[in-house]
């Protein structure tokens, strides 16, 4: 890892993280974990910051290692079993 070679930085809180991967599974269904869901969550703030171009964002992991935390209990709780 060499920081000089990074364009940005940019930190997430948990809360965002938590809802980006909550909409990721809801709204484009993509079960993905925490991880994921704070890379889309930075990706999207920075569309928010450039008039153009292009913005790669790689989801590192999935969600099914998380439907045993709070993350998913709201959306799990209207599941069917």
């Amino acid at each position: 890892y060499d920081p000089t070679r990074l364009d940005l930085k940019q930190m997430i809180e948990d809360g965002e993280a938590f809802e980006t991967t909550r909409l990721l599974a809801t709204k484009e269904g993509l079960f993905v974990g925490t991880s994921a869901g704070a890379a889309m969550a930075v990706a999207l703030r920075i569309a928010r910051m450039i008039d153009q171009g292009t913005i790669v964002v790689v989801l590192p992991d999935r969600g099914d290692r998380y439907l045993s935390t709070m993350q998913f209990w709201s959306v799990c709780a209207k599941c069917p079993p």
